[in-house]
């Protein structure tokens, strides 16, 4: 099973390798621009561009069937991360300048072509750095749910935290503190606290338990799988849940005086056992509490608005997390399952863009953000 789901996990970051991949026959096809770069700024390009990009496939690559994590894999995964992510942002458009000059005939002239693709080169260099100083500022999205009740009951959701070798307890910190100023009645963790399923991926687990057992809430802290989290009965992951005092609901249901907490496993996916909505349903007897679903799949929330819920948090898309894959996910998804809130009925939903990011530590395009839901019980 744990092999099946890095393998999952490793399709997952196809896009990123991809780019990385389809960035030798762009550089090997423009030899002469990277020697015409080389006249201009004395770089080899090339070379470079062919080292770095090796690197981060293989690391990348590498880092999915690693089980021991030693302090030089920290500097491997951020150095290959962000380099993966200058890709996403070069490659298309390396590709449109090399089309454009096809077609005008710039091409030919080797001088000019190279200090464009300097110029775009080093607007991606720019746009990256943006990204990752952008992917570490968390943002705080509110909603007010037209809900019928006469009390508020305030949820702060956290989602694809994405703990380990990037994310650590100085980014947990940050979290925990914005969390405790919004005075939540409930925390919810919807899903992917963990980065490739390895709670040793975590080298600063001891601090991070500590920062999370400071989350302050009136009812406390609930959380369900996502599908980079390791398995429920992972004994280190069984630990981390004891020590932080936080409730993992695995296809369960909790009572609370104004509502239930219904928690879904995983993905819609075969390889996730996911029981039965509708008995978790049928175990909700009291018709006037409302019925919260927690679902780490945007997928389910048919199903759940189906099955009567009143409200269902999600994650897992992390809203395409850097442009151009904004537009893909959105694409892909849909724009009721991609990201934000949306009303199916009288029922609602909200769909978190991630408080963490997926190791690649870039956001273009989107936020990290902690989710503050207002709702009438």
């Amino acid at each position: 099973m744990e092999k099946k789901d890095r393998k999952m996990r490793l399709g997952e970051k196809g896009p990123f390798i991809f780019a990385a991949a389809g960035m030798f026959p762009i550089i090997l096809s423009n030899i002469k621009f990277s020697w015409a770069i080389w006249r201009v700024t004395r770089i080899n390009l090339l070379a470079v561009l062919i080292v770095l990009s090796a690197f981060s496939v293989f690391f990348q690559i590498y880092s999915f069937f690693k089980k021991s994590y030693g302090p030089m894999y920290k500097y491997g995964i951020w150095i290959s991360g962000v380099y993966l992510g200058f890709l996403f942002f070069f490659v298309p458009l390396h590709a449109a300048i090399s089309v454009f000059g096809a077609i005008t005939g710039i091409n030919k002239m080797s001088l000019v072509i190279s200090w464009i693709l300097v110029v775009a080169a080093l607007f991606c260099v720019a746009v990256t750095v943006y990204g990752v100083i952008h992917a570490h500022n968390i943002k705080v999205v509110r909603y007010a749910l037209d809900t019928v009740g006469s009390k508020t009951c305030r949820i702060v959701q956290l989602s694809d935290l994405h703990m380990g070798s990037i994310i650590g307890h100085k980014y947990i910190e940050k979290v925990v503190s914005a969390v405790n100023r919004l005075k939540p009645d409930v925390v919810i963790i919807t899903g992917d606290l963990f980065n490739l399923g390895v709670v040793a991926e975590c080298r600063d687990i001891d601090r991070i338990t500590a920062c999370l057992q400071k989350l302050r809430s009136t009812y406390g802290v609930y959380a369900i799988l996502g599908n980079h989290d390791p398995a429920p009965d992972d004994k280190d992951f069984k630990r981390f849940v004891s020590d932080t005092g936080m409730v993992f609901i695995d296809n369960a249901m909790l009572e609370f005086d104004d509502f239930y907490l219904l928690g879904r496993t995983g993905l819609l996916d075969p390889a996730y056992d996911r029981k039965n909505l509708s008995r978790l349903m049928e175990m909700c007897f009291d018709r006037g509490k409302k019925r919260i679903v927690l679902d780490h799949d945007p997928r389910g929330i048919n199903d759940a608005v189906r099955k009567g819920a009143d409200v269902v948090f999600s994650g897992h898309t992390h809203a395409g997390q850097l442009f151009p894959h904004t537009l893909f996910t959105r694409l892909v998804d849909g724009k009721k399952y991609y990201h934000g809130y949306d009303r199916f009925g009288e029922s609602h939903s909200i769909i978190s863009a991630g408080t963490g990011f997926f190791q690649v530590p870039i956001r273009v395009g989107s936020d990290s953000e902690i989710v503050c839901a207002d709702i009438k019980m």
